[in-house]
């Protein structure tokens, strides 16, 4: 009996905390959804998508 006290108590701190974090890593910028710049910059070329490709064509050992 002892045991299913633990699980509850677990799984209800478990959901606690993941509102928590939520909560706290939402901010409260007062931006809406689409307010915010979802563009991700990683500094890389717009060449990087064009040309060809340079990778190996792969195998299937098992068909031989």
């Amino acid at each position: 009996m002892a045991r299913r006290q633990h699980v509850t108590l677990t799984v209800a701190v478990g959901l606690l905390l993941f509102m928590a974090m939520t909560y706290m890593l939402s901010g409260s910028s007062g931006e809406g959804f689409g307010e915010r710049e979802t563009k991700l910059d990683l500094g890389l070329p717009d060449s990087v998508l064009t040309g060809g490709s340079i990778a190996p064509k792969l195998e299937n050992a098992t068909a031989k």
